[in-house]
């Protein structure tokens, strides 16, 4: 499990490379709700995916071949980028990780 740095801004895109594979992540804040978008070495994987607590955010295995992100939130509240860092973080499963979960 890796855990993705995330600032404390509505809006932000970054990339990172997460099981050896560039990731391009935007997240977008509209009317206090997070929305994800990713892409894979240029690829788009999914886009803008709604967060919601302690779920997974890709929840489709087909398009998670190579892991996929849960936000962890403490006391269930959705994703909010005032709480990145402190009481929400974002997590990348390996698809092993993943397995062991179900």
């Amino acid at each position: 499990m890796l855990y993705v740095p995330l600032a404390n801004t509505p809006n932000q895109t970054f990339s990172i490379v997460l099981n050896g594979l560039d990731y391009r992540i935007a997240l977008r804040t509209i009317q206090d709700i997070t929305f994800m978008s990713c892409w894979v070495n240029g690829d788009l994987l999914f886009h803008n995916q709604i967060c919601t607590p302690n779920n997974w955010v890709n929840h489709y295995d087909y398009i998670s071949v190579n892991g996929k992100f849960y936000f962890r939130c403490l006391n269930n509240e959705y994703p909010n980028y005032k709480s990145f860092g402190i009481t929400q973080s974002l997590l990348f499963l390996t698809p092993d990780e993943v397995e062991k979960l179900k």
